[in-house]
């Protein structure tokens, strides 16, 4: 019996270390995604710009099939990561800078998922190609000097084959999640172990406030429901609450006023957060602009915003439907200027009015808190979060559930 409880506290910390591992916590750098392999290098540059890597999967190089990021002026050499998402590749053009400067090259391999090396590239294997007034070799470092006023400086590199198979293997898409979880299944049977030698003292000390941490909850449900999609909502949107994220981001990798990374001016971090489909454009060609035009239109002209004189030559505003201006929760946005903290205060409180609205219609139609907790705590993480990032559906579909609970008062009033 006793093995049996082993056993099943480790399998139980197993998953749970999985599941930790792979959501909750924030993986800092510059990591490529995972199950792809990768081109790296090490660069420095004089000049401040962005850094492209094209790869040819037989559709000749194209934006789609390339990755960028940013390198800023006279910094020690930087190590760069480029994914590359292709089964095989048949040549390589690298872009080392956007603008006129003096870069050096260094350390240019491809490799592996599971970070072995596939290629490795010499200085010599970079042929100049365009806007490249000449290079230099020294040792295994490549001086390459653009041409005054460059601004698509590019090299072609020789795979030595005609065509680099890059096959990806279930292992290598599985290793990641189950590394990422090793080192919070350390701590979980770290914890274990001390739970099971010294345990009769935290038992001691956690036990009654556990008591009082039930009672309190059934003496106050509605507080209770209100409490746990407020933890469920700060795990859920951990990077934005602690570490700095936004839903209105930049770098989610919507067109802006460039095609390419970065998209807006003044904008340091080429980075993209690979978002697998979603449709992140919505918020930022439309909704973040026209709160701005909402808050100039209240707080600076004093009038309605009842039209949009940067849309087709003027366009009509708040009669269009979509200018969120009857919400209350926008009136925050509209009063900070659209900016992009009072977007992220709003999306976060609808996802918890969701997990609120969705745990007290449970409890008003159960009468059983536990359930109502439950729904209220896993409704948060729903996949419709992964699907609509930040797109506007994100309010109607958190919205919802509060007119419902409305109506449940209404059909059970007396």
């Amino acid at each position: 019996m006793k093995l049996r409880s082993i056993l099943s506290a480790l399998l139980g910390a197993a998953l749970l270390s999985l599941v930790v591992g792979n959501t909750l916590i924030p993986h800092f750098g510059k990591a490529p995604p995972q199950g792809f392999y990768r081109f790296e290098a090490r660069l420095t540059s004089t000049a401040a710009g962005t850094v492209q890597m094209f790869y040819n999967t037989g559709r000749s190089f194209n934006e789609a099939e390339s990755s960028r990021s940013r390198v800023e002026a006279n910094q020690p050499p930087l190590l760069l990561n480029f994914p590359i998402v292709a089964d095989s590749i048949r040549g390589i053009r690298f872009d080392p800078i956007d603008t006129e400067a003096l870069v050096t090259v260094s350390q240019a391999l491809i490799r592996r998922p599971d970070g072995s090396v596939l290629h490795e590239f010499s200085p010599a294997d970079f042929t100049a190609a365009n806007q490249v007034a000449r290079t230099s070799i020294a040792a295994d470092t490549l001086t390459i000097e653009s041409t005054p006023g460059a601004n698509d400086t590019f090299l072609l590199l020789d795979l030595g084959t005609s065509n680099l198979p890059l096959q990806v293997s279930s292992s290598d898409l599985l290793r990641p999640f189950f590394i990422r979880a090793l080192p919070v299944f350390a701590v979980l049977v770290g914890l274990l172990i001390l739970w099971h030698y010294f345990g009769q003292r935290p038992r001691t000390w956690l036990q009654p406030r556990l008591v009082r941490l039930v009672s309190w909850c059934r003496d106050h449900p509605r507080s209770a429901v209100a409490m746990t999609a407020l933890v469920a909502t700060v795990i859920s949107s951990y990077p934005v609450v602690f570490f700095g994220a936004s839903y209105v981001s930049p770098n989610y990798g919507a067109t802006l006023l460039y095609d390419g990374s970065p998209t807006l001016p003044k904008v340091k971090m080429a980075e993209v957060t690979d978002t697998r489909g979603a449709d992140i454009g919505a918020i930022m060609w439309s909704h973040a602009p026209v709160s701005r035009v909402q808050s100039r239109a209240l707080l600076h002209d004093h009038e309605l915003p009842l039209w949009n004189r940067y849309n087709s030559g003027g366009n009509i505003l708040l009669g269009q439907g979509q200018t969120m201006f009857g919400d209350p929760l926008h009136f925050g946005v509209i009063l900070a200027g659209g900016a992009a903290w009072a977007w992220d205060l709003k999306f976060l409180a609808a996802k918890w009015l969701l997990g609120l609205t969705l745990g007290l219609i449970v409890l008003h139609s159960t009468r059983h808190l536990p359930a109502a907790l439950i729904v209220g705590f896993a409704s948060i993480f729903c996949g419709f979060f992964i699907f609509r990032v930040n797109h506007p559906a994100f309010f109607s579909f958190c919205y919802g559930p509060a007119v419902l609970y409305a109506w449940c008062q209404v059909v059970g009033a007396t």
